[in-house]
């Protein structure tokens, strides 16, 4: 049997028009982080299974969603499914030479053993930008404010997108007191019921209350807590320190004129196991796509796995996949040209070597000035030659035939409007470069 030509389940072929729309969404997250002063760095991608297992990575039950597998040394390794328990490694490994805070960004590729479906593959891309060595609130803000940031980059607007917020330190101690819980271990799971929730109706949520043994007051109780603003909450719980602090967060924000962009919302818990404090999911509005697309927050402990002193650290991670779903679904996706090539050089027959020469050293002029050039190698007519510059969306085209190099010309074409004109090559040069500036 011959081999598929389809990529395995989840993963993904990017063929160049795919790198075009990759490379945008790259270039616009890269170009934000460095605005805000952020320094890129990687990893490896591939890290020891322990560095999961300890950091509290959400790995699935007994690490299912890795790719795992047992090395030549005897150990047991995996695909790095994200770049938190990584980058915390590596701060680790450094802290007491880095100058703090340390502003770091990365860009790399994920793979994660689960179901795909839409939005998640089992490979895919995410930017990762976190602050390490501060526990100040302006680290909060920085980080909110660059995620919104990166948003507006695209030029996406509050009709289209919303940043929701909350904290470990408001939910923790109040989902204790619910279920008369004293260990956090205790409440995980009632906590990743919380994160789900916003995907399912009340009754999914009693029911899955119910089926944890909490009492109909407790359950209750949980579904106030869901349902409660700010303003009630801070009432009944004055002295919470999470409540207090998002309070503090969002007068900041809202000072920075970011206030019709973010808003409280004590569902969100997110999934991993790490984080401390503050934590937020930023949110698609598009009916059809109405999702969290990425989500960040404080994760002070992680260090210490490595035992190594806490280390204040905040940042998010958005992924490709559900970026590119945000841009094409709100129609925020420009219209990428079909090649990146800007002018076709045409052949002549092989055997006219002073022809070929002279075409040649025109395409390494343009080179030189930093023109992208396209030189046909085939010998085929002229027609087609034009054709395959049509075809390939290439504006312009350069002609040197048998007339032209008889009198010293080069004939430039212009493909959208077929405008023709013959200039001697010194000529030909600067008006060459005039035209693709102006593309």
């Amino acid at each position: 049997m011959s081999p598929s030509t389809k990529p395995l389940k989840g993963f993904r072929d990017f063929f160049p028009e795919d790198l075009q729309i990759q490379r945008y969404i790259f270039d616009t997250w890269r170009k934000v982080c460095l605005l805000y002063g952020y320094e890129e760095y990687d990893g490896p991608v591939l890290e020891n299974i322990e560095l999961y297992v300890h950091s509290g990575a959400d790995i699935g039950e007994t690490g299912k969603d890795l790719y795992h597998f047992v090395d030549r040394g005897g150990r047991t390794v995996a695909l790095r499914p994200e770049m938190t328990p990584t980058v915390g490694r590596m701060v680790a490994d450094r802290s007491n030479n880095l100058v703090k805070p340390i502003r770091w960004f990365s860009i790399a590729q994920f793979f994660r053993a689960e179901n795909p479906q839409r939005g998640r593959g089992r490979e895919f891309y995410q930017l990762n930008c976190d602050i390490f060595g501060s526990d100040s609130i302006l680290a909060d803000t920085e980080s909110l404010s660059l995620s919104l940031e990166i948003m507006k980059a695209f030029g996406a607007t509050k009709d289209q997108f919303s940043l929701h917020i909350s904290d470990r330190r408001f939910l923790s101690p109040v989902l204790l007191s619910i279920t008369e819980e004293t260990e956090i271990e205790k409440i995980r799971p009632l906590m990743r019921m919380i994160d789900a929730s916003g995907k399912h109706d009340s009754g999914w949520f009693t029911e899955g209350l119910t089926e944890m043994g909490l009492k109909p007051d407790s359950v209750q109780a949980c579904l106030d807590l869901l349902t409660g603003s700010l303003p009630e909450l801070l009432v009944k719980y004055p002295q919470n320190p999470g409540l207090v602090h998002i309070e503090k967060l969002l007068e900041i924000l809202t000072s920075q004129g970011y206030g019709d962009l973010v808003q409280f919302n004590p569902g969100i818990t997110r999934g991993f196991d790490y984080y401390t404090g503050v934590v937020f999911e930023m949110f698609d509005k598009n009916p059809q796509n109405n999702r969290s697309m990425f989500g960040g927050g404080r994760y002070d402990d992680l260090l210490t796995i490595f035992g190594k002193p806490n280390l204040p650290a905040v940042g998010f991670a958005p992924g490709d996949i559900t970026f590119q779903l945000f841009l094409e679904e709100w129609g925020l996706m420009p219209k990428f040209e079909g090649t990146s090539c800007q002018v076709l050089v045409t052949l002549f027959p092989l055997n006219q070597k002073d022809l070929r020469q002279k075409e040649f050293e025109l395409a390494q002029q343009l080179r030189a000035s930093g023109v992208a050039v396209e030189m046909i190698i085939d010998e085929i007519p002229l027609a087609k030659q034009l054709g395959i510059a049509n075809k390939r969306e290439i504006p312009y085209v350069c002609v040197i035939g048998p007339e032209e190099a008889q009198k010293g010309l080069v004939k430039i074409k212009t493909m959208a409007n077929g405008e023709e004109i013959s200039l001697n090559e010194k000529e030909a040069l600067g008006h060459v470069l005039k035209l693709v500036s102006q593309t």
